[in-house]
């Protein structure tokens, strides 16, 4: 009998981790899981989803830019408030299912590869752009695309750093320091923030900034996608200047030159930026 319980406590402890989430109460209750939606979705807010397998919206909401690396999902939570994300990430842990977030679904990196039957965090609907009443700051939803930031603040004669393509997200290349076209007049788009809104591992919401979690705050501009998620970030934005007009040159150069042109480089720019 002993034997045979080992051998059972084996099984589970395999299994388990490759259950998909679903409805069924017998295997969630082998698993030690519960349903999904009884349990998670009254603690969510009124407007927030669950998304399964069989629903007809799954397929949408798991879409990628790239399949490369792209994550096994068995669940997807489309969110509306930061109080969304923490209850997700609080389920998640509890049952022992990975989980990550998404916003424009262009990450494509072989670690997202290694989740499977995961619940993805879906951050479309945290969208707002709210603009500070002295201008110099604005505040974005965590899965705000560059789009709607670049437009929304147009429409008030203000603009900041986003990526180079409207499709992705202001936070996903943000966190990673993230290039953009305004960068050589104002820097990166990770320079623009001044604090964020931070769901950690365990499902609390920080406050980060220089002087709320300095270390976390600088960890946050360069190397942030692995510290938490970001449910809003405060940025400085600028004024249009010009009527708005404005130019860039890109340059190509072959394999052969690269030294050359980071020597040059070096010459020109001493304090190396």
């Amino acid at each position: 009998m002993e034997v045979a319980a080992v051998i059972g406590a084996w099984a589970i402890s395999w299994f388990c981790p490759a259950l998909p989430v679903s409805h069924s109460t017998i295997m969630n209750t082998i698993c030690g899981r519960g349903d999904i939606t009884s349990i998670l979705q009254p603690k969510l807010s009124q407007n927030a989803r669950i998304i399964l397998l069989d629903d007809t919206a799954f397929t949408d909401s798991i879409s990628r830019w790239s399949k490369f690396g792209a994550p096994g999902v068995s669940a997807v939570v489309q969110v509306v408030t930061e109080n969304d994300v923490a209850e997700t990430i609080k389920y998640a842990n509890t049952h022992g299912i990975p989980f990550f977030a998404k916003s424009g679904g262009h990450g494509s990196i072989t670690s997202l590869g290694q989740i499977r039957d995961g619940i993805e965090i879906w951050m479309d609907q945290l969208d707002s752009v709210t603009v500070s009443p002295d201008g110099n700051t604005a505040t974005f939803g965590g899965g705000v695309l560059s789009k709607k930031v670049s437009h929304t603040l147009w429409e008030v004669g203000k603009q900041t750093v986003v990526g180079g393509c409207e499709c992705t997200s202001l936070v996903g290349p943000g966190l990673g320091g993230g290039h953009g076209f305004l960068q050589g007049k104002y820097g990166l788009i990770s320079d623009q923030f001044v604090s964020m809104r931070l769901a950690i591992a365990d499902g609390h919401i920080e406050t980060v900034s220089a002087t709320s979690h300095p270390d976390l705050w600088w960890a946050m501009q360069g190397a942030g996608h692995n510290f938490g998620i970001v449910t809003e970030v405060t940025s400085k934005i600028y004024d249009i200047e010009d009527d708005g007009v404005w130019s860039y040159e890109s340059y190509i150069f072959t394999h052969d030159k690269v030294e050359a042109i980071f020597d040059r480089i070096n010459t020109l720019f001493t304090n190396s930026t």
